[in-house]
């Protein structure tokens, strides 16, 4: 029985299905322990998009950003009484996520998904596909769509 969920998400409205439907567990199962994840992309990264802009205003913004989304998630759970952690990281997300899962020791992981089909998603880099691929077989996926 997994007992320890890392829930990974990026504020998208599957996302928030994905909080909800871990709600859900949380409340058929009391002794779950989630853990609400929200992976940064590294200014470097966002710095090749926009040149002109300070990295200090891209990293308080991200930061912002990434509280907003962590705080859109965690609400799903207050209502319901239950206790939640999160955290944010900084990194590719796909293999973030799977890092995160790992040291952690997480039994699954859940996240939203765009849904795309399997061509679709190598082509796009599809994060979920990312974690498909790089997380290790005693660690279940369950994507929400």
């Amino acid at each position: 029985m997994v007992n320890k969920i890392l829930l990974a998400v990026d504020g998208s409205e599957n996302s928030m299905r994905a909080a909800r439907h871990t709600a859900a567990l949380m409340k058929k199962n009391p002794g779950l322990k989630v853990t609400i994840l929200y992976v940064r992309s590294p200014v470097e990264n966002l710095l090749k998009f926009s040149p002109w802009v300070q990295p200090q205003i891209i990293e308080s913004e991200t930061k912002k950003i990434a509280e907003n989304i962590i705080e859109r998630a965690k609400s799903v759970f207050t209502g319901e009484g239950f206790y939640v952690e999160t955290d944010v990281v900084m990194g590719d997300a796909g293999e973030a996520i799977v890092k995160y899962a790992e040291e952690g020791k997480f039994g699954q992981i859940i996240m939203g998904t765009r849904g795309l089909s399997d061509l679709s998603g190598i082509i796009l880099g599809s994060v979920s596909h990312q974690v498909l691929h790089l997380a290790k077989p005693d660690c279940p996926i369950m994507l929400v769509k």
